[in-house]
């Protein structure tokens, strides 16, 4: 009775806090993948007029984009659409997940993964953006090779007879983590990086136990070789990866396609040089050190003190407590952005791994499941998040959640371990701290523009039209949103083309006018690549340019229209707090 009651209030703070994150905040992040998936379903072709260079990840926002705009013609309420339907993909791949974990491990450890990954949001964004859909496709992907490599409870329970008998395993599970994997890697082009050591993890199960004794290998019985395996993995995402390249080739030549690729790979916001990520990276490490001492310290000294807490699993489960209870405290305060310190991602993903080398050294008869929860879940998991944190130009703290499969194996292999179980309070103090948590990040702060954090109990102003319709944002945002949709509806016409200077690209499709920029990103810079993409588009180049920044802020803006290849002849038509609206009468030549 207990445990359907606990389960149903989770289950109520989960639809509460998702019905706050539908309607509440409105970020610069959210705001670039979705203008970018609306360019790719109306006039804007990828790797052509498009040189975003996070393109690859807008076909799930561009499809169910497509949807509305076929349904409604219109993009009002097109954000409040797209968080519900972002919703709606978590609750179903949290449901797989739910109904897979449970085949093979305990049920109530299997509710508390899928509440785990249904709240958990790497930027506080529901709608199917990159950072997410790199979290699902791997949380996929990781599923679809539990449902085919795990050994269920109930053959499980036989095996220990020496009475199993091996069912015949469907290769639909393979395919279809192959197609998750592809989908991870269009999320994510780093993450190409991780499917070799996804094979590796496919090869060091290859001698798995499947019951009375009996193994999958080269030549078995029961099975196919591991070679067919990785082939039908690797083939799937290779004949993807065809189709996906032939469809646009399809419609382009091959240098033109080559041209949009390196203009996609080169956008001057992601440069960064190898000397310098390392440089960004370390000092981030070093200020995170204080945070991880917080958590180690106090469980360190409770181990110490009390001889019944005297071993490694009573000290990893007091560190993830303390380093969960610290996170909520940091948010507590008056700290100014939200995304840090994150760090009981990594601790969770660190401890699983802790508590698989310490099973292993006590019992050398690691089950299979717990193989599969360490190659798949702890080893893919890191490899995913090095991948990211390799090419792009994020954090550490940020790509906390891109751990996903490892924190989902985290979580199980503390449960299933023997004696962590026997410690019922620690394991039970874990999970509340850790459900808690991740229920009041979802359900009471807001991430506004540039990570800044909020809350709900701040004031807002409501979006009163366009895409983000319904929204409440943040008052300034949300003041100057409205101001912005005025003025484009006065001063553009259809097919007009609009040069915006700032980071909130939805400002793009508060009216009919064209793009006349290469990139919608959120980071936007202004270089000779402006010049050169108007070149190859002089229908692009533009008749009305707005900004959004301030006086002092200007500098960009001052730059680019007096800068020899761009524009000149401009004249300021209206001028409202922030908001500067330009006629371009022609360009410098």
């Amino acid at each position: 009775m207990k445990n359907r009651v606990f389960r149903a209030i989770i289950l109520i703070l989960s639809l509460l806090a998702t019905i706050k994150i539908c309607i509440l905040g409105l970020g610069i992040d959210e705001e670039y993948a979705v203008t970018m998936a609306y360019r790719m379903v109306t006039e804007d072709r990828m790797f052509l007029e498009m040189w975003e260079p996070h393109q690859t990840s807008g076909f799930l926002t561009a499809f169910l984009t497509g949807i509305f705009l076929q349904i409604t013609k219109d993009t009002e309420y097109l954000i409040l659409y797209l968080r519900l339907s972002g919703a709606v993909i978590q609750a179903l791949i949290s449901l797989f997940l739910y109904r897979t974990i449970r085949r093979s491990f305990a049920e109530d450890a299997a509710f508390v993964v899928a509440v785990f990954f249904y709240n958990t949001l790497p930027k506080w964004i529901q709608t199917p953006e990159f950072a997410n859909m790199l979290v699902w496709f791997s949380t996929l992907a990781f599923t679809c090779f539990l449902r085919y490599y795990s050994v269920p409870k109930t053959q499980e329970a036989k095996q220990q007879e020496g009475k199993a008998e091996m069912s015949p395993r469907s290769k639909i599970w393979l395919v279809v983590s192959g197609i998750s994997l592809s989908a991870m890697v269009l999320s994510y082009p780093s993450g190409i990086l991780a499917i070799p050591v996804i094979l590796l993890g496919m090869w060091m199960l290859r001698d798995r136990e499947v019951g009375a004794g009996q193994k999958v290998g080269a030549g078995s019985k029961v099975g196919n070789s591991v070679v067919w395996e990785m082939a039908t993995v690797l083939g799937t995402c290779a004949l993807l990866g065809l189709g996906y390249l032939l469809f646009f080739l399809r419609t382009m030549r091959v240098e033109e396609f080559a041209y949009g690729l390196r203009q996609m790979m080169t956008d001057g916001s992601h440069q960064l040089y190898v000397a310098e990520r390392i440089l960004a990276y370390g000092q981030e490490f070093l200020r995170l050190l204080g945070f991880v001492a917080a958590a180690v310290i106090p469980a360190l000294v409770i181990t110490l003190i009390c001889q019944k807490l005297r071993n490694i699993r009573s000290f990893l489960l007091l560190m993830l407590i303390f380093s969960l209870i610290g996170q909520v405290v940091f948010w507590s305060g008056d700290s100014r952005y939200l995304q840090e310190p994150l760090i009981y991602f990594h601790l969770l993903a660190l401890a699983g791994i802790l508590i698989y080398r310490y099973g292993r050294q006590e019992d050398a008869a690691v089950g299979t499941n717990r193989k599969v929860l360490f190659w798949f879940g702890s080893v893919a998991g890191i490899s995913i998040w090095l991948s990211a944190l390799i090419i792009t130009n994020t954090t550490i703290s940020v790509t906390g959640s891109y751990l996903m499969t490892g924190l989902i194996s985290g979580i199980l292999l503390l449960w299933e371990d023997v004696k962590c179980r026997k410690k019922k309070y620690l394991v039970r103090g874990f999970v509340l701290c850790l459900l808690g948590t991740t229920l009041f990040a979802k359900g009471y702060l807001v991430c506004s523009t540039e990570g800044i954090k909020d809350n709900v109990t701040m004031v807002r102003q409501k979006a009163l039209s366009g895409p983000a319709k319904g929204i409440y944002c943040r008052y300034m945002d949300g003041y100057i949103y409205n101001i912005m949709a005025e003025l484009l509806g006065e001063y553009t016409t259809e097919e007009c083309p609009v040069l915006y200077v700032g980071q909130h690209s939805l400002y793009y499709m508060l009216g009919s006018q064209t793009i006349s920029n290469y990139s919608t990103i959120s980071t936007p810079t202004y270089d000779e690549r402006l010049g050169e993409y108007w070149d190859r588009y002089p229908q692009r180049v533009p008749k009305i340019l707005v900004c959004d920044v301030a006086e002092e802020e200007l500098g960009e803006l001052k730059q680019l229209l007096e800068w020899g290849p761009l524009l000149a002849e401009q004249e300021l038509l209206q001028g409202i707090e922030n908001v500067r609206v330009y006629e371009i009468l022609g360009r410098r030549e």
